[in-house]
C-alpha cells in the first residue's frame, strides 16, 4: 500500500461561548501527504486549547489528497477504484503555553511539529501560494510541449 495522504485539522473551541467546535485545516491547501506544509496562524490567534486532529486516505492506486488534479479528473478517479478509505486520529488535547498564546506563529509552528511527529512526516516552509506557482508552472510546461 502507498503512504496515505494526511490532512492535519483541528478543531478550536472558546469556553466563554456555546458555539460548537470549529474543524479548520491550517494548512489552507491539500497535498500528497509526503510532507506538513506551512501553518497559517489565524487559528492560532485566539489562543485556545486546540485538539489536533490528523485525516488520512490510505490508497493502493488513485491519492484522494487532490494534490494537482482538477476536480472532474480527481472524481474520476475516486469512482474508478472499488472502495476508498479515510482514517481520523484524535490526538490529545494541546494547551498553549503564555508564550504560544503572545505568538500565533509559535503556537502554530509547535501544534505543527506535534502533528508531523504522530504522522512521521517532514516538515516543510512551503505554503498554498507555493503551490498555486507549481500548477502554474506545470500547466505553461504542459503547454508548451503541445
Amino acid at each position: 500500500m502507498r503512504p496515505a495522504a494526511q490532512f492535519p485539522t483541528f478543531s478550536s473551541s472558546n469556553v466563554l461561548t456555546e458555539w460548537p467546535p470549529v474543524m479548520i485545516f491550517p494548512e489552507g491547501t491539500t497535498n500528497n501527504g509526503t510532507h506538513l506544509a506551512y501553518f497559517h496562524t489565524g487559528a492560532f490567534v485566539n489562543g485556545c486549547p486546540i485538539q489536533p486532529v490528523v485525516i488520512s486516505y490510505p490508497y493502493w492506486s488513485f491519492d484522494p489528497s487532490w494534490s494537482t488534479m482538477h476536480g472532474a479528473f480527481n472524481m474520476l478517479g475516486l469512482l474508478c477504484q472499488v472502495f476508498n478509505q479515510m482514517e481520523i486520529a484524535y490526538l490529545p488535547v494541546y494547551h498553549p503555553s503564555e508564550a504560544e498564546r503572545l505568538d500565533p506563529r509559535l503556537y502554530a509552528r509547535n501544534v505543527r511539529a506535534v502533528i508531523a511527529a504522530y504522522g512521521g512526516r517532514p516538515i516543510t516552509d512551503l505554503a498554498y501560494k507555493d503551490k498555486c506557482k507549481y500548477e502554474e508552472l506545470a500547466e505553461a510546461y504542459e503547454k508548451a510541449g503541445k
